[in-house]
């Protein structure tokens, strides 16, 4: 969350590096941007799943359903189940996605209220 909540703080900070003039513009955008706005399209695609028709309503709804559920119960399926190697890989995605929504506290709630300082440790002690 905190790398997260940094990179909202890169884009506030140094709007310039979304313009054309930075060299690496389209890896920034790729990677930076596109973690940040990635929950916003997964909310777009379960609200226009509803617009589809027939068949496809239920399919998108259906599949994004055991998506989302076998993330939801991944930490109580044993390791041995074939089901693990879908529903782990599932709750880490869901976390990461709500890792970047957290994120977004970092306008909202002054910045000495989130991190702690950390010192280095006294040799002597």
């Amino acid at each position: 969350m905190r790398t997260l909540a940094g990179n909202y703080q890169i884009i506030a900070a140094y709007p310039q590096l979304l313009t054309r003039r930075n060299r690496m513009w389209l890896h920034f955008v790729s990677y930076k941007l596109g973690r940040l706005l990635l929950p916003l399209l997964l909310l777009s695609v379960a609200v226009t799943s509803f617009g589809l028709s027939g068949q496809a309503r239920i399919a998108a709804v259906a599949l994004q359903a055991v998506f989302y559920a076998a993330a939801a119960i991944d930490r109580w399926i044993p390791q041995k189940l074939f089901l693990k190697r879908f529903s782990s890989p599932a709750r880490t995605f869901v976390v990461m996605m709500a890792a970047v929504v957290c994120g977004l506290s970092v306008f909202f709630v002054p910045p000495r209220s989130l991190w702690k300082v950390t010192y280095a440790a006294d040799p002597r002690t």
